[in-house]
C-alpha cells in the first residue's frame, strides 16, 4: 500500500486505498456543504435582505410565495385562489404546476414548518427574508447535494469531492436561481435519482431500493413546467448512456430489481403515484385556463451571441463576460462598463474550462466517454432548440404551459454546466493518480489556453483593457494557477501531490466566490423594494403584479373573451343585486347591454350562462322581464381569506348578487349556514340568490381532490425522508459497535 511519501504511481483506479484517500465520515460531509451553500447563501442574499430589495423575476415571483407561506401560516390554509389576480383566479394551478411549486420539497418544507408556527401562534412580520434563505440557501443546498451523491457514486476522493462542492456552491445554477428562481431544483433531484440509480445497481438491497424510490419522489413532486424544462432531457439521456455501456447493462438492473421482494416494488408504486398525483389532478382540472401567448419564439439563433448560443459554455473561465440577452446586437461586454449585461453568469473558475476538456480527454474512460456524449448531446439540443422534432413535439402539446421561452437560452445554467463539474473531476483524478508525464500534458494545456483566454479577454474589450481591475484579478490569478499547475507536474509523491491540489482547491473558492460575483453585484443594483402592505384586507401584496405569471401567461378564456368583446370587467363594481336576469347570447349584444364602461349602474339585468339559465330556481329572475325596481344590499360583516368570503347582508328584496370574482365550478356557497348553488354570471363571473331582509353570505373555494392530495403527498414524501434518515442512523449504530468494542 502506498503511503503519502511514497512516488505516485501511473494510472487512474476508481477507489485507491492509500492513507490520503480515506473518505471524510458523511456528517463531516454535511458540514462542509452547509457551510459552502451557506457562505454562497450569504453573498447572494445577504444584500437583497439587508436594503429589503429583490431582481427581476425574483421582485415579480415573490407574490406567490408570499401569498402561499402567509396563507398556511395565517390562515392554516393553503392558497387554492388569489382573488387578487385577474379578479380572481385558481392559484392552486400555476402553485403546483409553475416555476414555484408547493409540491418542491424544499418549498414544502417552508410551508410545513410555516404553518406548525402558525398553529402556535407565531406569525411573519416579513417574508422576504424567508424567501431569499429558500432561494439563496435551501435550493443550492438540495443542487450541491445532489451532485456531491451522485459523483459519490464513482468517486471517493476527498480533494475531488470538496471540487464538487466548491464548483456547484457557486455554479451558474446557483447565479440563474437568484434572478429566475426554481429552474435549479428540478436538477438537484434529478441527480438524486442519477445517484439513487446507480448506488441500488452497485449494492442491490432494500436501503438502497428505498432511497432510490425517495428520490423517484421527489422528482413526481414536481410534475410540471420546471420537470418539462429539464429533467424530461436530462433523465431519458442518462439512461440511455448508463445502459449503453457492459458495467450498467440491463441484467445487472434486472437483478438488482428481482432482489428486492415484491411487495416493495407495490409500495414504491404507491409512494411515487400519490406524490405524483397533486400535480396530475391539477393538470386535469384545466378547465377554460388558457394560454394567453406563445411568445415571438422559443430559440435565439445560432448566429446571435445570445444566451442559449451553442457556444455559451466558452465563457465558464472568462470573468466579467456574459452575452446580450435584451437587444439583438451581437456583442460580448465587460461588466463595469454597462450594468445592463449579464456578466459572470456563466463564470465557473479560471481553470474549468481546461480541466472540463482534459477529463473528456485524460480521465478515467468510461466517465469521459459518457461526458463527451452528453457534451454532444447538450449541444444538439440547444442548436435545434425548439425547432427540433423531439422538442416541437413536446412544445406541440395543447396546453397553458406548452410555451418555453426559456429553453435554449437557459439549458446550459439549469444544468449543462454539470458536464464540466464531472469533467473537472475526472480530470483532477487523472492529476492526482497519473503520473508526471500527465500532470505536465495538463500544465501546457492549461497555459496555452489561459494564454488564449487573455487574448480573447483583451480582443473582446480592448487594450486599454490591461489597466482594467478585472483584467488584473483575471491575470494574477490565472498565473496562480499556473504557477500550482507547474509545481503539480514536478511533484514526486502523493503528500506533495495532495496540496498542490489543496492550494488549487483554496484558490478556486476564492477565485469563485468573489470575481465573479463582483460583476453580479455590479448587475443587481436596480432590483426594487416589494411593498409588503396587504392589498386585499389581509390577503396579497400591495403594489405588486400578482398577474405577472399569470395573466402574462395563463388567463381563463371567458375574461379573455370579455376583453376581447370591448368589455372591461375591471368597471364593475365589487358586488351588486338584480331583481332580474337572462340567459347571454353574444358577448357583443351583453356589450350593448351595459352601455358604455364605468355605465354599470344602469345593467338591470343579471346575464346568466345557459346551465344556470336551466335552474328553476332561476325561473322567477328570468321571468322577471324589464325590472321596476332594484335590489339594495348593505354589507353589515365582511371578511376574506385566500379560499374564502364572508359577507353579513341586509337586502331590501330577494335578488342575485353578483360578485365581481371569477366563477369556478368549485366555489361552494352556504347562505344562512344552507348550500345554495353558485351560477356563472357575465361569463367570468359569479352570482348567488340571496333573500329579503339579513342573511350571512359564506363562499369557499374547494378544488376536488387535490385539497388533500397535497397535503397527503407533502407528509408522505417527508414522512419517507424521516424514516429512511432513521434507518441510516440504526446502520450507523450498528457498524460502529463492533469498533467500539474492539
Amino acid at each position: 500500500m502506498k503511503t503519502k511519501n511514497q512516488p505516485v504511481g501511473r494510472g487512474h483506479p476508481a477507489n485507491p486505498k492509500g492513507t490520503s484517500d480515506r473518505d471524510f465520515p458523511l456528517f463531516v460531509w454535511l458540514m462542509i456543504i452547509v457551510g459552502c451553500c451557506g457562505f454562497a447563501g450569504f453573498i447572494f442574499g445577504y444584500r437583497f435582505i439587508s436594503t429589503h430589495t429583490l431582481y427581476h423575476d425574483n421582485l415579480l415571483l415573490f407574490n406567490l410565495f408570499h401569498d402561499n407561506v402567509q396563507a398556511v401560516n395565517q390562515f392554516g390554509q393553503f392558497a387554492w385562489w388569489f382573488p387578487g389576480s385577474q379578479l380572481g383566479w385558481p392559484a392552486y394551478y400555476y402553485s403546483i404546476l409553475g416555476v414555484l411549486p408547493l409540491t418542491s420539497p424544499m418549498l414544502s418544507l417552508i410551508i410545513a414548518i410555516s404553518w406548525v408556527l402558525g398553529r402556535l401562534g407565531i406569525h411573519f412580520q416579513s417574508y422576504l427574508p424567508i424567501y431569499m434563505v429558500y432561494l439563496s440557501f435551501l435550493q443550492p443546498l438540495a443542487l450541491t447535494l445532489g451532485a456531491f451523491a451522485f459523483v459519490r457514486q464513482f468517486c471517493r476522493n476527498r480533494q475531488c469531492l470538496l471540487a464538487v462542492v466548491i464548483l456547484t456552491a457557486f455554479s451558474p445554477g446557483v447565479v440563474l436561481n437568484n434572478t429566475d428562481p426554481g429552474l435549479m431544483e428540478p436538477t438537484a433531484y434529478f441527480l438524486f435519482f442519477c445517484a439513487g440509480l446507480l448506488r441500488f445497481i452497485k449494492l442491490q438491497t432494500r436501503n438502497s431500493y428505498m432511497l432510490f424510490c425517495a428520490a423517484c419522489m421527489a422528482n413526481a413532486l414536481l410534475l410540471g413546467f420546471n420537470f418539462i424544462l429539464w429533467n424530461v432531457l436530462a433523465i431519458p439521456l442518462f439512461l440511455i448512456l448508463l445502459f449503453l455501456f457492459p458495467a450498467f447493462h440491463l441484467g445487472r438492473l434486472k437483478s438488482a430489481l428481482r432482489a428486492v421482494p415484491p411487495f416493495y416494488h407495490a409500495i414504491a408504486a404507491v409512494l411515487i403515484v400519490t406524490c405524483a398525483a397533486p400535480a396530475l389532478v391539477t393538470y386535469s382540472q384545466t378547465g377554460d385556463l388558457v394560454r394567453t401567448k406563445l411568445g415571438s419564439g422559443t430559440t435565439y439563433n445560432v448566429e446571435q451571441l445570445k444566451p442559449g448560443n451553442s457556444i455559451d459554455f466558452l465563457a465558464v473561465s472568462l470573468p466579467g463576460f456574459g452575452m446580450n440577452w435584451e437587444n439583438q446586437d451581437t456583442e460580448w461586454t465587460l461588466g463595469p462598463a454597462q450594468a445592463e449585461r449579464q456578466y459572470g453568469f456563466n463564470y465557473m473558475g479560471i481553470p474549468t474550462l481546461a480541466l472540463g476538456f482534459f477529463g473528456l480527454m485524460c480521465g478515467k474512460m468510461s466517465v469521459r466517454r459518457r461526458l463527451f456524449y452528453v457534451l454532444i448531446a447538450f449541444g444538439c439540443v440547444v442548436c435545434m432548440s425548439g425547432s427540433s422534432p423531439f422538442m416541437a413535439t413536446l412544445l406541440s402539446i395543447p396546453s397553458p404551459l406548452r410555451s418555453n421561452d426559456h429553453f435554449s437560452d437557459v439549458l446550459f445554467r439549469v444544468g449543462g454546466f454539470l458536464v464540466f463539474i464531472f469533467g473537472a473531476v475526472n480530470a483532477l483524478q487523472a492529476l492526482i493518480y497519473g503520473g508526471r508525464s500527465t500532470r505536465t500534458f495538463f500544465a501546457a494545456w492549461y497555459g496555452g489556453l489561459f494564454l488564449i483566454m487573455m487574448c480573447v479577454f483583451i480582443g473582446m474589450v480592448g487594450i486599454k483593457s490591461a489597466g482594467n481591475q478585472a483584467f488584473g484579478f483575471f491575470a494574477l490569478a490565472g498565473l496562480i494557477y499556473l504557477v500550482l499547475f507547474i509545481a503539480l507536474s514536478r511533484a514526486t509523491t502523493r503528500r506533495t501531490v495532495n496540496a498542490l491540489v489543496g492550494a488549487v482547491l483554496l484558490v478556486l473558492f476564492v477565485d469563485m466566490s468573489t470575481v465573479s460575483y463582483l460583476y453580479l453585484r455590479i448587475y443587481w443594483p436596480k432590483a426594487s423594494s416589494p411593498d409588503e402592505t396587504p392589498a386585499l384586507g389581509d390577503v396579497g401584496l400591495k403594489n405588486m403584479r400578482p398577474d405577472y405569471y399569470t395573466e402574462t401567461l395563463i388567463s381563463h378564456q371567458s375574461l379573455l373573451d370579455l376583453l376581447r368583446a370591448g368589455i372591461n370587467p375591471g368597471a364593475f363594481p365589487g358586488m351588486k343585486a338584480f331583481s332580474a336576469a337572462h340567459t347571454i347570447g353574444s358577448l357583443e349584444e351583453e356589450r350593448q347591454l351595459l352601455g358604455p364602461p364605468g355605465s354599470f349602474d344602469q345593467y338591470n339585468s343579471l346575464g346568466i350562462g345557459a346551465a344556470g339559465a336551466a335552474d328553476p330556481a332561476l325561473s322567477r329572475f328570468l321571468a322577471a322581464g324589464t325590472p321596476t325596481t332594484s335590489v339594495t344590499v348593505d354589507v353589515t360583516d365582511f371578511s376574506r381569506t385566500y379560499n374564502q368570503l364572508h359577507f353579513g347582508l341586509n337586502a331590501s328584496d330577494e335578488g342575485l348578487l353578483f360578485i365581481r370574482d371569477a366563477y369556478s365550478p368549485y366555489w361552494h356557497a352556504r347562505v344562512n349556514g344552507q348550500p345554495k348553488p353558485v351560477y356563472r354570471a357575465l361569463s367570468n363571473f359569479k352570482c348567488v340568490v340571496i333573500p329579503k331582509g339579513t342573511s350571512t353570505l359564506d363562499l369557499d373555494f374547494i378544488p376536488p381532490l387535490v385539497s388533500w392530495l397535497l397535503p397527503l403527498s407533502i407528509v408522505v414524501f417527508w414522512g419517507t425522508m424521516l424514516y429512511l434518515g432513521w434507518q441510516a442512523v440504526v446502520v450507523m449504530r450498528q457498524k460502529s459497535r463492533p469498533a467500539s468494542a474492539s
